[in-house]
Order: structure tokens, then C-alpha cells, then sequence
């Protein structure tokens, strides 16, 4: 992108905010937030959205709808909205600012009237129609996408102050305060603290956070809104949440100022709290990504893919893709290549494999690489002993790829300050390095200046080995919302290692004069790359809308992967412009990776859950020798009656336990039940 445009978009973005529309910085290329708090960091502060764009000069422009109606139209498919001509005309007529997206659909508009209370919405009104309003925001020219820019309709551009803006037609005021009232009836009609009233599955999210929202209203603080909606839950959810699901409402609730509840009630984060009832028990199942990915690999990563296959003696196709890419990676961080919205290629790949899979091979090869092309300098240490060590290694080439043995134990070392202080900060550093490849880096700043560090575009490539059984071991939903698993690309190995005699390790001639002749570019992308890359952007958030956090996080860094991919798809061919193949093979493997990903750690998390669970039950056992059923049921009220048997069966199958169940004590009466702890007498 030209300087010129890089300013045309700072320029813009404070010409919105003299005009009174609060703005944030939104990724280069695509449409989600570079802030941390996304659409509540907006501002009008020109001091603020000028170090923004200071930071990130590529970003789109994104504009909150607090304070107006957008009324946000998608282009595709048969339907038409409204489809009474004499509305859809009106509609345009009466938005004094229409917006055309890159894709075709059109955003129009509106100041919201006074009084009403019309939330954010999607899909809602019609299939293809959402509602931006206080807690939304939407892109606005002149941003682009792939397929290419927002533009204002000839008349329609949005240069008036807010207040100047027309409100909606009556016939749009009249549908969005029908679906408001349909909406809140549904959530008052669950909102009484009638101790008789049984909160039904699909509402008790809803009924849950409405609750907790009165409880915030009157002060309540985190933990009393927890512990009386654990009441709740227990008393009258049918079935009950999860345990993990009422804290987490809870700390919804509580996220709020005591006086700004209602707000909250708003805010389309209430919207995300009542969907993710819908999609509570959802899991979108990916199977393990296929070696045909190998095999469609563009130019030199098929072929460095292909000699370190050739010669392994326990080939892994998966291992050695992620390892080229990993490499090319950093070759491309080291001469600055980057595409035109300034999207730099550096990944941070894992393999995953048995001990013994042929994992080491995909390290040693891309040494044996390095030092054949004269470029060992960016294969940096194979181990990181602090945060300051890393910095040091960058300091001497600010380009290097880390080849990382043991990755999972890794992981689990940096999130213990008290085992490793030296090593706890060196996660929070790589999140911070992924994100500075492009701008200059400053380390810790100290009282003695000469000590803090500054680096121009440092670049981290890398490359982890790792058992998955410590992989998983170290990933936890914190670590989850940390952000380093959303950033991490997994590539798993064969369920059965095969063997072979290796080739001759000598590096094929072709790959040396890749890795000698690489310069600097700046890589554009195709018109149907484009179209490609926009139509999996619209796929990765349906897939975002369909599994909770933290794992929605993983979908948002999709489309950055699938980029980044194929940023280094398109020099791996000795290509300029990203072709439609190219953007095709990385959106699907970006796809196929980070699905799969999320896959796995919702069952390993899930299966860490219940081994907590089974934990503390066979302890509370085992230290009184024997306890009757109804002493567990007090004991464990936040653990479903279901998960207890089935959690007492299986230690009861494991020989942890056993089960007497007696005789019944009166004519209603339930037979007692008694759990005796044998483990200590197994040999």
C-alpha cells in the first residue's frame, strides 16, 4: 500500500471523528479489531487514533454504531430485502450515508431516535439483514478487503454529524420495535425469582444473566452474583449448567459498572451471552487435515517438503510441511517480504507426534538446508532459556527461526512463574514479537536506558516438536484466551509411522538456489484470490458464531493464518501475486488446521474436566474409607447428578471403589446407598 494511501485512511479516520463518529483501528485487509477491547476502545480522540495508525499505518477503519441504526444488507444469494419495492426504495432514499461493501451488500445509515432501546442483531429482521447499533461498529471507506474497497454511493458519503443524519423510516422503526418487544417478553417471561418456576434448556443462559445483571444493578461484586447463581442453577436449571458455564456468566455480569447495568443489557455482548446458550453443546468435528496438502504445496515448499520426506527414516508428510513452512517463513522475514496491506509471513508452527515418529528429522533437515544455502545465521538456538536470552539471539539477527524440541513441556514451564520466573514472561514476549514483525520493538524499559532494548522489525519464525499428551497437558482455557494458541498452527503425524531407507541427504541444487535468490517483494493478491480469500472470511465467523470462547478467538486468527500462507504460497513460486490456487490451498489448510485444533482441545479440555472432577471425588473418599451417596450429593452440588454417577461408575470399574446399594428404608423410602474406597488394597 502507498503512503499515500497509508495516510489517506489516518486522514479519514479523523475526519469521522470531527464529525462526531467514534472510530478504531481494524486489521489491514479484513474486519476485526486491533484493540484489545475491540468497539469499546473507539474514541474521537485524535491523539489516540493517531498512534494507532502510527502502530498499525495498513488498518482499516472501523466506525462504533453507538449512538445510530445501521441497517448492514448482504449482497449474496436469491433474497432481496425489502422486498416491497415502495420500501426499498424509501430505505435508500431516507439514509442520508450508504456505504457499498467489497462484496456488494450495502450498509445504510441511521441516528437512532430518541428513547428506544433496539439492541444489535444478526439476521433477525431477514436472513441476510443485521442490525449495528450501541455495542456494534462496521467498516467504512476507505478500507478494503481482498475483493476489494468500501465506497460511498455518489451522494450518500457519510459527512455530517451525526445528529444531522435522518432516523429510520417508520415502517423500520415499527419491525425493530416488534423484535425488541417479542425479544424482551421471551427473557422477562424467565427473569422472576419464582422459586417454582423451572428454567427450561435453550433459556437458561438468558434467565441466568438477566438475574445476575439485577443482582450487578444493586452492587452485588463477582463472587456473590456467582454464588447465588450457583443457587439458581442447582435449584431450577433443567438440565444444570456446568459449573465453568456459571462463572463464566457471572463474570459477565459483574464486568460491569454496578451503574451502567443496563447498558450491559444493550450491549450486543448480552446478544453473545444468549446465543452461546444455542450452541452450548455444539462441536464442529474436522478430521486430521490431509496429506494432500503436501502434495498441492506451491513450488519450493513441495519440494523442501519432499527432501526432507526423501530423506527421513520414518517419513512424516504433515511434520514436513510444517517445518518448510516454517522455514521459507523466516526467509521471507529476513528480506522483508510482505503483502500490500503490510502483512508480514512470520508463523508459529507445532508438530505433534509420538516419541519416536520421525519428528527430529524435520529439524535436522532444515539445518542441513540453512547451512547448504549459507544462512545458518536464521536457524537460531534449539532452546530458550529466559525472555532476555531470546531478545539477545534477536539483537544479533533480528530474523531467526526457533527449532524447539519438548515444545509442550515448554509451554507448561512458561505458564509456572514460581518453577521458572525466568522463563514466565517468554510467552507474553512471543505474543508480543508475532504482532511487531513489522514496527519497532521496545523491550522492558529499565531505570538504565542502555539496558532496554530496541529492535527494528524483529522476525520469529517457529518450528516445536512435541508429544501431544504434554502438548495438551499444557493448554488450559487461560492459556486459551492468552492468545498463543490462536497464533500456533498444529500439524499432527501419521497414526501409523511407517519406515524406509532414507536418500542422500545432500540438498537438492534447486533449493539452495531458492534460498540464495529470495529479495524483497511486496506480494498483491488476484481479483479471484480476492473473492476467495472474502468468501472464507464470511466462513471462519459463521464458524466464530458457533462455538464459544475462547475458542471463537482461534476462528478470528483463521483468515490472518490463511493469509500469511499464502503470502509464502505465492513467493514459494517465485510469484509477486497471490493466484486463486494458491489462496485456495491456504484457506482450506488454515481451515482444516485450526478446526481440527479447536476439535482436540475441547475434547482434552473436557476430558481434563471430568479427571479434576474424578479426582476430587475419589480423594473425598478415600480419606473418610466409606461415605453414603447423599454425603456426595452435599458434598459435590456443583457437579451434575449424571457426571457423579458416571464418574463413580468408572471408579467403580477401576477398582477405586465399590457400590453397596441396601435394602429400602420404608415403603417410599430410597434404598442407602454406600461407596467404600478399596483402592489402597489392590497389589
Amino acid at each position: 500500500m502507498s503512503s499515500s494511501a497509508k495516510f489517506g485512511n489516518l486522514h479519514a479516520a479523523i475526519r469521522y471523528a470531527e464529525l462526531g463518529y467514534e472510530v478504531l483501528p481494524v486489521v489491514a485487509g479484513a474486519k476485526n479489531p486491533l484493540t484489545e477491547h475491540g468497539v469499546r476502545d473507539a474514541t474521537l480522540d485524535t491523539k489516540t487514533i493517531e498512534s494507532w495508525w502510527l502502530r498499525w499505518p495498513n488498518a482499516n477503519i472501523g466506525v462504533s454504531a453507538a449512538g445510530l441504526v445501521i441497517i448492514d444488507i448482504d449482497s449474496k444469494g436469491d433474497s432481496r430485502w425489502p422486498e416491497d419495492e415502495e420500501r426499498a426504495c424509501e430505505l435508500v432514499e431516507s439514509a442520508r450515508a450508504i456505504s457499498v461493501t467489497p462484496s456488494g451488500g450495502r450498509h445504510f445509515f441511521f441516528r437512532r431516535p430518541d428513547g428506544v432501546s433496539w439492541r444489535c442483531s444478526v439476521r433477525k429482521l431477514a436472513a441476510n439483514v443485521d442490525v449495528r447499533t450501541d455495542g456494534g461498529y462496521v467498516v467504512v471507506p476507505p478500507s478494503k478487503l481482498l475483493a476489494g474497497a468500501y465506497v460511498w454511493i455518489e451522494g450518500k458519503e457519510l459527512d455530517t454529524a451525526k445528529e444531522f443524519l435522518s432516523t429510520p423510516p417508520k415502517w423500520l422503526c415499527d419491525l425493530l420495535d416488534e423484535r425488541e418487544r417479542e425479544y424482551t417478553s421471551q427473557i422477562n417471561k424467565f427473569a422472576q425469582l419464582d422459586e417454582t418456576r423451572v428454567i427450561e434448556e435453550g433459556t437458561r443462559n438468558d434467565v441466568l444473566f438477566r438475574i445476575g445483571a439485577k443482582l450487578r444493578s444493586i452492587g452485588f461484586d463477582f463472587e456473590e452474583i456467582y454464588s447465588a447463581l450457583s443457587v439458581v442453577n442447582r435449584r431450577r436449571c433443567r438440565p444444570q449448567l456446568d459449573d465453568v458455564e456459571v462463572c463464566r456468566i457471572a463474570e459477565s455480569a459483574s464486568r460491569y459498572d454496578a451503574n451502567a447495568i443496563e447498558t450491559a443489557l444493550v450491549e450486543c455482548r448480552y446478544a453473545q451471552i444468549v446465543e452461546s446458550e444455542k450452541i452450548e453443546d455444539e462441536v464442529i468435528e474436522f478430521a486430521k487435515p490431509s496429506e494432500e496438502f503436501v502434495e498441492r504445496a506451491p513450488g519450493i515448499l513441495a519440494t523442501i517438503s519432499r527432501y526432507i520426506l526423501d530423506t527421513a527414516y520414518r517419513p512424516q508428510p504433515m511434520l514436513s510441511l510444517g517445518s518448510a513452512l516454517s522455514f521459507v517463513s523466516v526467509l521471507c522475514g529476513a528480506h522483508y517480504v510482505v503483502d500490500e496491506y503490510g502483512t508480514t509471513t512470520n508463523l508459529y508452527c507445532v508438530g505433534i507426534g509420538p516419541s519416536g515418529c520421525g519428528k527430529e528429522r524435520t529439524r535436522q533437515a532444515i539445518r542441513d538446508i540453512a547451512k547448504a544455502a549459507g544462512v545458518l545465521e536464521l536457524v537460531g538456538p534449539e532452546d530458550i532459556a529466559s525472555g532476555s536470552g531470546l531478545l539477545r539471539a534477536l539483537e544479533r539477527n533480528r530474523a531467526q527461526l526457533f527449532q524447539l524440541d519438548e515444545f509442550g513441556r515448554f509451554l507448561s514451564t512458561t505458564h509456572n512463574a514460581y518453577s521458572s520466573p525466568h522463563l514466565y514472561n517468554v510467552t507474553t514476549l512471543l505474543l508480543k514479537l508475532y504482532t511487531s514483525a513489522n514496527v519497532v520493538f521496545t523491550g522492558v524499559a529499565y531505570a538504565d536506558v542502555d539496558k532496554t532494548r530496541v529492535i527494528d522489525r524483529p522476525y520469529v519464525a517457529l518450528w516445536g516438536t512435541t508429544v501431544p499428551e504434554d502438548f495438551f497437558r499444557s493448554i488450559s482455557r487461560s492459556s486459551i484466551k492468552s492468545g498463543l494458541l490462536s497464533r500456533i498452527l498444529l500439524f499432527e503425524s501419521r497414526d501409523r509411522t511407517t519406515h524406509q531407507r532414507p536418500a542422500d541427504r545432500t540438498v537438492p541444487r534447486e533449493i539452495v538456489d531458492f534460498v540464495r535468490s529470495l529479495g524483497n517483494v511486496v506480494v498483491t493478491y488476484s481479483r479471484p484470490a480476492g473473492a476467495i480469500f472474502d468468501s472464507y472470511l464470511e466462513k471462519f465467523e459463521e464458524y466464530a458464531l458457533r462455538v464459544r470462547e475462547p475458542y471463537s478467538s482461534l476462528w478470528a486468527r483463521a483468515y490472518e493464518a490463511a493469509r500469511k500462507l499464502s503470502i509464502i504460497g505465492a513467493v514459494a513460486e517465485g510469484n509477486v501475486i497471490v493466484r486463486d490456487s494458491v489462496a485456495q490451498w491456504a484457506c482450506e489448510l488454515a481451515e482444516a488446521i485450526v478446526g481440527r485444533t479447536i476439535a482436540m482441545v475441547m475434547h482434552k479440555l473436557a476430558e481434563s474436566a471430568f479427571e479434576a472432577k474424578r479426582n476430587e471425588i475419589l480423594e473425598f473418599i478415600r480419606e473418610r474409607g466409606v461415605v453414603t451417596k447423599t454425603d456426595l450429593c452435599a458434598r459435590f452440588r456443583g457437579i451434575r447428578p449424571s457426571e457423579r454417577d458416571e464418574i463413580l461408575r468408572s471408579l467403580a470399574e477401576e477398582e477405586e471403589i465399590e457400590i453397596e446399594i441396601g435394602s429400602r428404608i420404608g415403603e417410599r423410602g430410597r434404598p442407602k446407598t454406600t461407596v467404600r474406597y478399596v483402592g489402597r488394597r489392590r497389589v
